[in-house]
């Protein structure tokens, strides 16, 4: 019979281990981004109980894959329990087996999409969440395909006006710095490092930083261009589209 029990001494407990950066990345910590994530969450909850915003978001949709996990604490903190999920990449395989093994693409492959009632046609009441925004592809897909639906996000690397076509709200700008979640250092090392002095780091500079920008991010949410496209009574063309959407979206039509 095999012995299950293993001496504590001979248990790896990476207690202290802080993850080596790599040129021109940062990897937050788990805790960083929950807590940018709850922080937006009660942003958009303030927002949602205000009776004079027409911001009413009940159902928010995570953008696979990495907009899973921050998309949590922001469902619980809005108290809804409308979620769905989207998948779509702007990538291909590459047929080259000696140059990458993805390569980008224009237009996305949609593996899911939203299915959206009448009560959220043309994503009303919807905000889709993701964790990075960079080059705004899937915000701009969205934008055309769910017209009254909000854009959020973790992390914008550009400028917030240029961000701010695109995304309606956002966590931190990163500039020319690449995040890499920490998810992905997970699935490198098959076990989660334990980052004791990275996360109290961000504990003692991160967390003060978003309270300082609380009220900014809050007033993202009524700005004037956002109100008027939300509200907007949509046009035969976006009516026709939106049911497009919805019949590819079902199965009813030939998929993207």
């Amino acid at each position: 019979m095999t012995d299950l029990y293993v001496p504590k001494s001979e248990i790896y407990v990476p207690e202290t281990e802080v993850v080596p950066p790599e040129d021109g990345k940062r990897i937050p910590t788990m805790v960083e981004i929950r807590d940018i994530a709850m922080w937006l969450g009660r942003i958009l909850n303030d927002v949602n109980n205000d009776p004079l915003s027409p911001v009413n978001i009940d159902m928010v949709v995570p953008v696979f894959r990495g907009g899973i996990t921050p998309s949590d604490p922001v469902i619980r903190m809005l108290g809804t329990r409308n979620s769905q999920a989207m998948a779509m990449e702007f990538y291909k395989r590459n047929p080259d087996p000696n140059g990458p093994p993805e390569i980008p693409t224009e237009k996305p492959t949609i593996h899911q999409a939203p299915r959206l009632g009448r009560k959220h046609h043309l994503g009303k009441g919807v905000l889709f969440f993701d964790d990075l925004a960079d080059k705004y592809k899937t915000a701009i897909w969205v934008k055309e395909h769910f017209p009254l639906s909000l854009f959020g996000t973790i992390y914008i690397k550009t400028e917030e006006e240029e961000a701010l076509e695109h995304v309606d709200i956002y966590g931190l700008h990163t500039g020319d710095v690449w995040i890499k979640n920490p998810w992905e250092v997970e699935d490198e090392r098959g076990y989660s490092p334990a980052r004791p002095m990275e996360s109290l780091d961000w504990a003692v500079n991160g967390r003060p930083q978003l309270e300082e920008l609380y009220e900014q991010r809050k007033a993202l949410l009524y700005r004037p261009e956002l109100i008027k496209r939300i509200t907007a009574k949509p046009s035969m063309g976006q009516r026709l589209g939106g049911l497009a959407t919805g019949l590819r979206h079902w199965g009813l039509t030939p998929r993207y």
